[in-house]
């Protein structure tokens, strides 16, 4: 019988509460925005701070293309940590994907590279996850692993870069970064207080960043497009029809999509079965609705043993 790879997910739920930048102690419900949040007229870069242009540069100039090709999971990176890239699938009952999974050469503009610049002396510094953007009045919010993270809630040269797609173009094409890359503003990093604690809640593994601007001036959404709608999700309803879950594995950097049927795991977590799925997807979405670029994001690969096999 053939073995096919379960994906677990935090899925996005009402009753997950969010450390913000507000005084010591005080926690939020996660915000859901609507459809559409409060409109921002598009910026360029004369009306956009100084600051966040010469980040937005100097964040360009470290990641140049061969850093962010040679780029390795930051779960492998870890030190004593288990790639899932070398793990057996276990022995479950096959379930057929609604859409085999299958490469998305040309990219997608809501999910991207989250991009981190190890700082513990790592022989491989230059790491990654897989994100998404989340449609925000701010036009400049992000969601990933907080796993992806490691308890880093100010990151060095941290970016993100939607769309991003390894390898040649076609003629009239952007490259590998076809929207530019956005890096993660100094301390707008969000991680739910209960998994920074030890040990860290697997139920709240996600975390939300807020970017700058590229070195056009532009905004996230602005440059992209619309984000995903962050969707909640009730632990009731765990068990979903055509989840599309995304993510970048090891050494590919192209990613992979999947829609397949969910199913509730210990009534906390969704599980999807899907091929080919390995360290570096961490931190991709799941989501419902899904028209090929965008739609109601529901959930993220993390969770139960980091939302491994």
């Amino acid at each position: 019988m053939r073995r096919i790879p379960r994906l677990r997910t935090a899925a996005l739920g009402v009753c997950a509460s969010v450390a913000l930048a507000v005084p010591a102690g005080t926690a939020f419900a996660v915000p859901l925005p609507g459809p559409s949040g409060p409109a921002s007229a598009p910026r360029t870069s004369g009306d956009v701070p100084a600051d966040q242009m010469r980040e937005a540069r100097e964040v360009q100039r470290y990641w140049t293309p061969e850093r962010i090709r040679s780029a390795v999971p930051v779960e492998t990176a870890e030190a004593g940590a288990k790639s899932e890239a070398g793990q057996p699938a276990p022995s479950v009952r096959s379930k057929r994907s609604a859409e085999p999974t299958h490469q998305v050469a040309e990219g997608i503009p809501t999910v991207g590279v989250f991009l981190v610049r190890g700082s513990d002396g790592s022989a491989t510094p230059n790491q990654f996850c897989t994100a998404s953007t989340v449609t925000s009045g701010s036009k400049s919010l992000v969601v990933t692993a907080a796993h992806c993270i490691k308890g880093n809630t100010s990151l060095r040269d941290a970016a993100f870069v939607p769309g991003y797609r390894a390898g040649a173009t076609k003629a009239g094409q952007a490259g590998e970064m076809p929207y530019g890359i956005f890096p993660v503003l100094d301390g707008k990093v969000w991680v739910d207080h209960r998994y920074q604690q030890s040990p860290a809640d697997d139920d709240v593994d996600f975390a939300f960043l807020r970017v700058g601007v590229n070195t056009q001036g532009q905004l996230l959404e602005d440059a992209a497009g619309a984000g995903n709608t962050l969707t909640s999700v009730d632990s009731a309803h765990l068990a979903r029809p055509g989840v599309t879950v995304v993510g970048y594995p090891a050494k590919q950097k192209t990613p992979l999509s999947c829609t397949n049927d969910t199913r509730a795991f210990q009534g906390r977590f969704m599980e999807i079965q899907c091929d080919g799925y390995r360290s570096g997807v961490s931190g991709g979405p799941f989501i419902e609705d899904f028209d090929g670029t965008r739609g109601k994001l529901v959930g993220v690969i993390g969770g139960y043993k980091t939302g491994g096999l």
